[in-house]
């Protein structure tokens, strides 16, 4: 049997000192420590005009 994450990266938000990236590099990081524990895939969802930082598209992030 193979496990697999589902889930999404989220901006973060603040002022001009808010470092926006943050909420995806974590993601990613998420990401490589599940593979190093053997999960098997990560499917990702997209969020479109909900103002709440969220993954628009996928395919960037992915890259």
């Amino acid at each position: 049997m193979q496990f697999g994450l589902f889930g999404s990266a989220q901006a973060k938000r603040g002022g001009p000192d808010t470092d926006s990236g943050a909420g995806f590099r974590d993601f990613v990081e998420y990401n490589i420590q599940a593979e190093a524990l053997g999960y098997y895939s990560s499917f990702l969802v997209e969020h479109h005009f909900t103002g709440f930082g969220q993954v628009s598209a996928t395919l960037n992030l992915l890259t």
